[in-house]
C-alpha cells in the first residue's frame, strides 16, 4: 500500500510534469493507493471550482481509506516530533508527522515531494516510496 502524499497530489491534479505525477498514475491503475484524513483535507481545501470538488473527492473516496483512532495518531505523532526536537531536527509542517504515523501506523509507504518525510523517514520506521 501506498499512501500519496498532498504534494503528489496537487502535481497530479494540475496535470503536473514531475515523475511524481506520472507515478502516481500508474500506482491508481496497479496498486492499492491510500489516502488518509489529513491528504484528504489538504487536497479538498485547495480546490476552487465546486464541479472539480465533486469530482475529485469521488476519486479520493474510492481509494484505501486509512483509519486509525486521531487521538492515538496525534500522541504518536507528538512523541515522534518531540524525538526528533531533542535531535536538534525540526520539522516545518507538524501536519507531516501526522500524516507520517498514518503511514508508519498502516504499514504504507510515502509517495511524495516533501523534504520533511525524508527526515521523519531517517528517524522512525516510516518508507519512503522510491521510484
Amino acid at each position: 500500500m501506498v499512501l500519496v502524499d498532498t504534494s503528489v497530489w496537487v502535481d497530479y491534479l494540475n496535470n503536473g510534469q514531475h515523475p511524481s505525477a506520472l507515478v502516481l498514475e500508474e500506482l491508481l491503475k496497479a496498486y492499492d493507493v491510500a489516502i488518509c484524513p489529513p491528504i484528504y483535507r489538504e487536497v479538498l481545501q485547495g480546490i476552487k471550482n465546486d464541479k472539480d470538488f465533486v469530482r475529485i473527492k469521488s476519486i479520493l473516496l474510492n481509494l484505501h481509506l486509512v483509519q486509525h483512532n486521531p487521538y492515538e495518531v496525534a500522541e504518536s505523532a507528538a512523541s515522534l516530533y518531540r524525538e526528533m526536537r531533542k535531535k536538534g531536527l525540526t520539522i516545518k509542517s507538524t501536519a507531516d508527522v501526522v500524516i507520517a504515523m498514518y503511514a508508519i501506523k498502516s504499514s504504507a509507504a510515502i509517495l511524495t515531494l516533501d523534504s520533511d518525510f525524508l527526515i521523519i523517514a531517517k528517524n522512525s520506521p516510516l518508507e519512503i516510496y522510491l521510484w
